[in-house]
C-alpha cells in the first residue's frame, strides 16, 4: 500500500471516530508498545513546538572555515601487503587535528531535533551547509591533497550518519520550504540511495500540504532531463498525482528522455489484466521509440506476454531479442516460422554463440542440418559444452509423448533447461512455451527412425564410457537419459517394457552400485 492510499484510509477512519474512539484507541495502542520505544510514543504524543535554544550560528561559522580551508584533515598513508594482487599497497587515515568531525555530527544530531520542532528554515540552513560541504586534507608525507564530502566522512568510518535519513531531512524541510524543483531534485539525486517519494512523504513532525502541486512541479522540471533517477521519480510522481493516466501522458511527452516510461504503462496495464490496454500502449511506444534503443525490444516482450494474436510481437521479441524462450513463444502464435528464420540468418547478432545459432536453427526448422553436425561428433565426453551435449536432450523431450511419468523426465528437463541457459525463474514459461512447440513442430517419420537410432548408440556409448570409466558424477546423467530414451522406445513400438530395458544397463554395470542407485532413483514414478 503506498502512502497517498494508506493516508486517504486513514483520514476516512478517523473522520468516523469520535473523541472518546480516538481515546480508547490511544491508550490500547499504548498499551504496546514496546518498552524500549515508550519514551518515543510520549514525545510523539506532545504536539506543541520546542523551543530550541541551540546556538546555529557556531556550526555556520565552523561551515565558513571549512570552506576557507582554515580547517582542515591531516592525511597518511599506511603501507601493507595485499594478498590479492600480491602487491604492496596503502591505506589513507586522517587526522582530526581542529576537532571537528565531532561537531559536524552533532550538527547533523541538532538539524533532526530542528526538524522535530518544525522550525524548518533553520535546519534547512544547517542542512544545506552540511550537503555542499567539501572537507580539505593534505597528506605532507606524498604532497597530496583533495576534499571530502558529507558521504567520504561516512565510507572512510570518519563519522557515523545514517546518508538515507541525512537526504530525507534535506528533502523534507525542501518540499516543506518550497524550494524549487531542481534544489529539490538535486538532492534526491546525489543521495546515492534508494530514496522513494513515500519515504519524504512519511517523515518528519508534519504532513507535505501542497506536496501533490510541488511534485507535479519537479515532475515538469524533469520531462527534459535525462537519467535513471529521473526516471524513477516521474513514475513514483505521476502514480502519486493520479493514475496511469498521468504517467501514459508523461510517456508521450517524454519519451525521447524518458522511454521506459512506456514501459512502465505496458507493466502496470498488464498487472491490472487489461492485455488490450498493455498492446495498445506497445504499439504507440515502438512506432516512436527506435529499435536500436533496448527498451523497445524489452517492450516488446511485455506485450508478448499480454497474450495477443498478433503474431508481429513474437516475430519482433525474438528477432531483436534472440533467447530459447523468445523462440519457442513464436510457436503461440500464428507466425510464418519460415519467413522468420530466414530474417534471423540474415541479421547479424554479435551476441550469440555459433552453437546458440545452431540451437536457434534447429528450434526454427533446420533439425536434419545440425543433426549432420552432430555426426561429426565422435566424443562420448565434454557433453557440457558441446552442440551434441544439447541436441540429444532437447530430441529425447521432443520425442516422449507423454507427461511427466519417472523422475528420470523431470531431471532430463531441467539438464535442458541448464544447458539452454534457462534461469530458474523462467521454468515454468519454458516448460509451457516447450510444449507448444512440441505440438507444432513435425519430425519427418524417416528421420524419426534414423534419430532413434543415433538415440541409442550415443547413449550406449556414452554410458559405457561414463560408468566403465568412473565418472560418478555424471551417472546420473546417464542413467536419466536411459529411462527416457526407455520410454521413448516403448512409445514407438521398438521394446517391450521400460523397466526391462533399464534393467539390462543395471545388470551390465552390476558392480557399480552408485550407478545402480541413480537408475533406481530416476525409475520412480512422479
Amino acid at each position: 500500500m503506498d502512502y497517498q492510499q494508506f493516508i486517504t484510509l486513514v483520514k476516512e477512519k478517523l473522520s468516523k471516530m469520535n473523541e472518546k474512539d480516538k481515546d480508547n484507541w490511544i491508550y490500547a495502542y499504548a498499551r504496546k508498545v514496546n518498552s524500549d520505544y515508550r519514551k518515543n510514543f510520549l514525545e510523539s504524543l506532545d504536539t506543541s513546538s520546542k523551543e530550541v535554544s541551540y546556538d546555529i550560528d557556531k556550526y555556520l561559522k565552523i561551515f565558513e572555515e571549512i570552506k576557507d580551508e582554515e580547517i582542515y584533515l591531516q592525511a597518511y598513508n599506511e603501507e601493507y601487503y595485499d594478498e590479492v594482487y600480491h602487491d604492496w599497497d596503502y591505506i589513507s587515515h586522517y587526522s582530526d587535528v581542529f576537532k571537528v568531525l565531532p561537531k559536524i555530527e552533532e550538527c547533523i544530531r541538532i538539524c533532526y531535533e530542528i526538524i522535530l520542532a518544525k522550525q524548518y528554515e533553520k535546519a534547512y540552513l544547517l542542512l544545506s551547509d552540511l550537503e555542499k560541504m567539501e572537507i580539505f586534507y593534505i597528506n605532507d608525507e606524498i604532497g597530496d591533497c583533495g576534499h571530502l564530502c558529507l558521504d567520504d566522512l561516512n565510507y572512510h568510518d570518519l563519522i557515523e550518519i545514517d546518508i538515507k535519513e541525512f537526504y530525507l531531512a534535506c528533502l523534507y524541510c525542501a518540499m516543506k520550504l518550497d524550494k524549487s524543483p531542481e534544489i529539490i531534485f538535486n538532492y534526491y539525486s546525489h543521495s546515492k540511495t534508494d530514496l522513494h517519494i513515500d519515504d519524504i512523504l512519511a517523515y518528519g513532525p508534519e504532513e507535505i500540504e501542497n506536496s501533490k502541486s510541488l511534485i507535479k512541479k519537479i515532475c515538469e522540471y524533469l520531462l527534459c532531463r535525462s537519467g535513471n533517477q529521473a526516471t524513477q521519480f516521474l513514475i513514483e510522481g505521476a502514480l502519486y498525482l493520479g493514475n496511469q493516466d498521468e504517467l501514459l501522458n508523461y510517456a508521450r511527452k517524454a519519451y525521447q528522455e524518458h522511454p521506459s516510461l512506456y514501459k512502465k504503462c505496458c507493466e502496470l496495464a498488464l498487472e491490472k489484466g487489461d492485455h488490450d490496454l498493455c498492446i495498445e500502449i506497445a504499439k504507440e511506444a515502438i512506432e516512436k521509440i527506435p529499435e536500436s534503443q533496448p527498451i523497445h525490444g524489452d517492450i516488446i516482450d511485455v506485450a508478448v506476454q499480454a497474450q495477443c494474436d498478433d503474431p508481429y510481437f513474437y516475430e519482433a521479441a525474438f528477432l531483436l531479442k534472440p533467447t530459447v524462450l523468445n523462440c519457442l513463444h513464436l510457436y503461440s502464435a500464428n507466425t510464418n516460422i519460415s519467413q522468420i528464420k530466414t530474417q534471423f540468418l540474415k541479421n547479424y547478432y554479435q551476441n550469440i554463440t555459433e552453437k546458440e545459432l545452431k540451437i536457434y536453427r534447429f528450434l526454427l526448422g533446420d533439425y536434419k542440418e545440425i543433426y549432420q553436425e552432430c555426426l561429426n561428433d565422435k566424443e562420448s565426453l565434454g557433453w557440457s559444452m558441446s552442440l551434441k551435449g544439447t541436441i540429444i536432450p532437447l530430441l529425447l523431450m521432443l520425442l516422449k509423448e507423454d507427461e511427466k511419468i519417472y523422475y528420470a523426465d523431470g531431471h532430463v528437463m531441467s539438464d535442458l533447461q541448464s544447458r539452454l541457459m534457462i534461469n530458474s525463474s523462467q521454468y515454468d514459461l519454458f516448460e509451457e512455451y516447450f510444449q507448444k512447440w512440441k505440438r507444432k513442430f513435425q519430425l519427418d517419420e524417416s528421420f524419426k527412425e534414423v534419430c532413434l537410432q543415433w538415440l541409442f548408440h550415443e547413449i550406449d556409448q556414452r554410458t559405457e564410457v561414463v560408468v566403465g570409466g568412473m565418472y560418478r558424477k555424471s551417472y546420473y546423467k546417464c542413467a536419466n537419459q536411459i529411462i527416457v530414451l526407455g520410454e521413448i522406445l516403448k512409445n514407438n513400438g521398438k521394446i517391450n517394457s521400460v523397466n526391462e530395458f533399464v534393467d539390462n544397463y543395471i545388470e551390465i554395470h552390476a558392480r557399480k552400485r552408485t550407478f545402480t542407485k541413480e537408475v533406481l532413483e530416476g525409475i520412480k514414478k512422479y
